[in-house]
């Protein structure tokens, strides 16, 4: 039999080129950021404070000096210079435009994708929330692969929390153009549950106090609030994982027709407590732990709800 050559070793001339590339794929990444989150909100005020602050990642800095570069430069005169490439274009999204029109002013945007509302047409379907995967990357096949592990992200944490069916949104991911200039991309849908001032996020507007008495009048939202704490604190303990806290309004309390209803808006980050992956990570993690703690002995604290009204709530 012949035996393989050897691979040829990556030299540091490669190791720095490579480098050299990332570098420069998020320095189009933040510039593309900025330039049409300028579309979404061109009123917005140019953010200094976000340059000047020693905490701001090196990401988040060099979209700051790019948006404030877009905002020096007139609209007329930036898109002459751009050849429209800054320019939504919602005509190419994979929707049928009969029953949903893309809102282009952005909802949300975190770290892993920009977040947008499909206004539907039709009295009888809800209007969606499109999430647009925020990788770089123009290969089909690795959007593919990106897709497979964000349903398998999603799948597991629909296995964590089992025995709340309705805690997490439905959702589903495709592969097609994106109406932020045309790119290819990989979205995410889901049911628009709401305006802002209908979901609340968990740990800003809400004392264990406060959800206490909030469950004290709904069962449902009791059950559900009570399971999600004692799984959320067992998983911590035990595996050293958890879902995604630190996310604004990831963990939510959605203003729903039926009653308040707690929902995790997006189940694909997963945390390890004692492994934190920036600085003041653990100690964020730590304060919502113990924020469940209080809130499970407030719960325990109400009266017993009696079994047949509870069947009655869930039915």
């Amino acid at each position: 039999m012949f035996e393989q050559p050897p691979k040829p070793k990556a030299s540091p001339e490669d190791g720095a080129v490579n480098r050299a590339k990332k570098k420069l794929g998020l320095v189009r990444s933040a510039a593309r950021d900025a330039f049409f989150d300028h579309v979404d909100d061109p009123e917005a005020p140019a953010p200094w404070d976000t340059l000047v602050d020693g905490e701001t990642g090196k990401y988040d800095r060099v979209k700051a000096l790019f948006s404030i570069l877009r905002d020096t430069v007139p609209d007329a005169a930036f898109r002459r210079l751009t050849f429209g490439h800054y320019e939504y274009r919602p005509e190419v999204l994979a929707i049928d435009p009969e029953q949903y029109e893309f809102e282009a002013k952005k909802l949300d945007g975190g770290g892993e994708c920009s977040v947008y509302r499909l206004i539907s047409k039709r009295s009888d379907r809800p209007s969606l929330v499109i999430k647009i995967d925020r990788t770089t990357q123009q290969n089909v096949d690795v959007l593919v692969e990106r897709g497979k592990q964000i349903r398998s992200e999603y799948e597991e944490k629909r296995e964590w929390y089992k025995d709340l069916p309705d805690l997490i949104p439905e959702e589903m991911q495709f592969i097609g153009q994106g109406p932020r200039g045309g790119r290819i991309a990989l979205f995410t849908i889901q049911e628009y549950l709401g305006s802002a001032k209908e979901i609340h996020d968990l740990f800003q507007d809400y004392t264990p106090d406060s959800l206490a008495a909030l469950a004290a009048t709904d069962p449902e939202f009791r059950h559900t609030l009570t399971v999600f704490a004692h799984t959320t604190l067992e998983r911590a303990a035990e595996r050293d994982e958890m879902v995604d806290t630190l996310g604004k309004k990831n963990v939510a309390v959605v203003d729903r027709p039926e009653g308040s209803r707690l929902m995790l808006l997006d189940a694909h980050v997963v945390h390890h407590p004692t492994h934190p992956t920036y600085p003041g990570q653990a100690e964020r993690i730590a304060e919502h732990l113990q924020f469940f703690r209080e809130v499970i002995a407030r719960l325990e604290a109400l009266p017993e709800i009696p079994p047949s009204t509870f069947e009655t709530e869930r039915v």
